[in-house]
């Protein structure tokens, strides 16, 4: 299995464990159910032949989508195939073939999974911070503008530009002191509402994801391949 793919899937466990423990059935069903979608997952990035992924992607579409929904199969098997897009200046679509919309997506995703794991404080401070920008185009253009506008205020603590760089943004979080999180974490009345506003009037984060991959990237099917990726 590929480095990137290794990295894709991780993301999928992490997001899948959190809307697991969401959902409330017993732990050994979680991770039974994550296991079995994520090994095969895994199984076809693995496929030695298109016949072999074909008949592996069927078997997938046919099973429940008991952990891990379809924006993040779909993602988990094709946008990791991609060479990519980031590096700490950001996005730039002259690094890849993949179609942008689907690069905002995979970055949103990305970066959503290492907030909700870790709370903002641990996004800004890892790699994953540089996508901020790019997940705020994400939330305005996917119907989220109060998870934008909280992201927004969350990256004015950096000063203006924002900066892409690891290093500068762990700078900046080491001048927070103190022992508690109230005063370490500048991000920590911000958390629980950022939660909050990806899941309103009835439609969570995995929702609008879903509608954006199908509505906004055309894409319905577990089958549909990313376009040829230029080397």
């Amino acid at each position: 299995m590929t480095t990137p793919t290794k990295i894709a899937l991780s993301i999928l466990i992490i997001l899948g464990i959190l809307l697991a423990l969401k959902k409330c059935p017993s732990r050994s069903s979680i991770l039974d159910d994550l296991f079995v979608e994520s090994d095969l997952i895994a199984e076809i990035n693995d496929a030695e032949s298109p016949e072999e992924r074909t008949r592996l992607i069927n078997k997938l579409e046919d099973m429940p989508e008991n952990i891990i929904p379809f924006p993040f199969r779909w993602l988990g098997i094709h946008a990791v195939r991609s060479p990519g897009g980031w590096d700490e200046t950001g996005f730039d679509h002259r690094r890849t073939a993949t179609p942008r919309d689907i690069e905002l997506l995979s970055g949103t995703a990305y970066g959503v999974s290492d907030i909700e794991n870790g709370g903002l404080h641990q996004f800004f401070g890892n790699g994953t911070g540089a996508m901020a920008p790019e997940m705020v185009e994400w939330f305005e253009r996917a119907g989220l503008p109060e998870s934008a506008e909280i992201l927004k205020k969350a990256m004015k603590v950096f000063g203006e530009p924002f900066p892409r760089s690891q290093e500068t943004r762990i700078k900046v979080l080491e001048r927070y002191e103190g022992q508690s999180r109230e005063e370490y974490d500048p991000f920590y009345e911000l958390d629980g509402p950022f939660y909050e506003s990806m899941s309103q009037d009835g439609k969570t984060f995995d929702d609008h994801a879903d509608r954006w991959l199908r509505e906004t990237c055309g894409i319905q099917s577990l089958h549909t391949e990313l376009p040829p990726v230029d080397e």
